[in-house]
This record gives structure tokens, sequence and C-alpha cells, in this order.
């Protein structure tokens, strides 16, 4: 993920050479003055793009104490690269980070430290469009590089880096809406065959595959834009188990009680191979009640796992994961 952020960059050094006998302080806002004057070599290590604004004017200024201490500002904006961690999407919570560091110069000539109090201040009502910002914190990310490299030789340093955090969390609203909400009632309208009558099979087999092909429309649709997550995959999980019922064998197609059968046993009176009466109704009777019984069972079964499913889901991802 890349992001971009307006900064305003205050620096602060001395520089003897910079001393004066005025009163105050003096401003420089010339950019033809800025650019004969020496600033710390700065960049900004994991942007991918950066720049300066210069509309109407730019937008920097620099002061300078009596006893040399300069204070710079200046405003940049920054598109900074992010890695995401989405194990937990999309009830994740990410940190990312923009890294300062001397291009050029090793610790020993040049310390960059934090201001000791507010080093870091943000706007709270500024966001992003998809994440909720939670705190911006400050580090250091101080460490050993490779400089002044050669074809047959180079020289490692320790160089200062400031490392500046942000807290993220993201916005679970918009998938409410658009993913947890509609795969919940796609899962519950597959249950109303269970109430309607299992005589009625083209009416429950209908409902059954109108909420497949409602399924599968509405994944291609997320899985384009969103990594896969557990509630898609427990609807698919749902109603494969709703749609393995009605090919199991002794409860809905019977074929010792399907009419259609070359063995229909009416068939077989027909052609002369006796089957009682009775013998034919208790069969009948002994199936119905099965699939009866499977109704029941699963009116109660199905609502039940997907209860039992969304507690430990959001038991665990919104208290057990942080």
């Amino acid at each position: 993920m890349a992001f971009d952020v307006d900064l305003y960059v205050y620096t602060s050094w001395k520089d003897v050479s910079m001393s004066h006998n005025e009163t105050g302080y003096i401003l420089i806002n010339d950019k033809n003055v800025l650019d004969k004057m020496w600033v710390p070599d700065l960049y900004f290590a994991n942007a991918r793009t950066a720049y300066f604004h210069d509309v109407t004017v730019p937008n920097f200024n620099m002061f300078i104490d009596k006893d040399g201490v300069i204070s710079y500002g200046t405003r940049v904006t920054l598109t900074v690269a992010c890695n995401l961690v989405l194990k937990n999407y999309p009830l994740d919570k990410q940190t990312c980070s923009i890294k300062i560091i001397s291009y050029a110069h090793v610790k020993q000539e040049m310390n960059v430290t934090w201001f000791s109090e507010g080093s870091v201040r943000y706007n709270p009502e500024i966001g992003l469009p998809e994440f909720k910002i939670m705190a911006i914190k400050s580090d250091y990310c101080n460490g050993t590089f490779h400089y002044t490299i050669t074809d047959t030789s180079s020289r490692i340093g320790d160089f200062s880096c400031l490392l500046g955090l942000i807290d993220l969390e993201r916005a679970i609203g918009y998938h409410i809406v658009q993913s947890y909400l509609p795969n919940a009632a796609i899962v519950i309208i597959s249950w109303v065959s269970f109430w309607i009558d299992r005589r009625a099979v083209p009416a429950r087999v209908s409902l059954s595959f109108t909420c497949l092909l409602t399924l599968s429309t509405q994944g291609n649709g997320l899985r384009y834009a969103l990594p896969p997550f557990a509630c898609y995959l427990f609807l698919e999980s749902s109603l494969n188990l709703h749609f393995m019922r009605w090919s199991t064998p002794g409860i809905y197609n019977h074929p010792e009680t399907d009419t259609d059968t070359e063995d229909d046993p009416l068939r077989r009176h027909k052609l002369g191979d006796f089957v009682s009466q009775p013998e034919l109704v208790y069969k009948a009777m002994f199936f119905n009640r099965r699939a009866l019984a499977v109704d029941q069972i699963s009116r109660a079964a199905f609502p039940g796992a997907f209860a039992c499913f969304n507690l430990v889901y959001w038991y665990y991802y919104l208290y057990y994961s942080t």
C-alpha cells in the first residue's frame, strides 16, 4: 500500500558562523539565499516520491538567532510505501513508518534526534478513507551501512535515523455493509428451504441454486478488490452442506421410493412381481419421517452452527487477536 502525507518539517541546528549582533531573529525566506546556505542532507528513505511546494512562493522559512541557532521549516509531500499484514483482514491493524536519515554524514559527523517536546504533531481531523489514525509516535532506526563504495573498497559507518510510526486501524463499516451483511443474508435465506414442504422438490432446489448463484456473483465481484475472508468461506461451506443433503440416498431420492425407476414397486406389480401394499406404505412412511427429521434437525443445526461461528469469529478478531 502507498499513501500520501503532507508534512511540515521543522529542523534546528547551531552554526556559529551564522551568529550576529541583532536583538532578535533574522528571517530568511528568499530561495536564492537558502541555496547558498548549509542545511542537513536529510531524505525520506521509504518514500516513493517527494516534492517541495512552490505555490505561490517556496514554502519555507528560516530564523537565525544571534547565537547561530537556526530554525528551518519547510513543507513537503510524500508518497510513502507501507507493507501490510493482512492475516486479520478486514479487522486488521497496521503500522506504517516514515524513515528520515542523513544521506552522506555518519553519526559522528551529524547526529539527528527528535525534539524533546512535541516531536510529532498532527491534525486529528485529517485521516485516510479506509483507515482510522490511532496514534503517531516517534522512534529511532539507527543502523550501520556501507558508504563511499568503490569498485574495490567501501567504508562502514553508523548513521542516525529518525522513525515516525503511524498506527492505523481499518474502518470496518464499509466491509460490514458490502461483505458481511449480504453474505449473512444469503446464508439465512438458504435456510428457508427447511420450512418448505419436502415434497416440493423444485421449489427447494430452485431456492438453493439461486442462493449459490447469488453467492458466486457477489464473490467474483469482491475477489478482485478484497482478500478472502472467513465469512465468505463459511457461507460457501454452509451452502455446500445444504446441497449435499439433496443427493443423500435414503432421505429424499431413495431408489426404492422413486416412481421413475424401473424397480418401482407399482411397475413391478404391473409386471407380475407382486409387492404387498402395506410394505409399500411402510417404506414410504419410513423415508417420509426420515426426511422430516432431517428438516427439523437442520432448522436448529444450521442457524446454531452459524451463530457459534460468528461468536468465535468476532470474539477472536475483536478481542483475542488484539
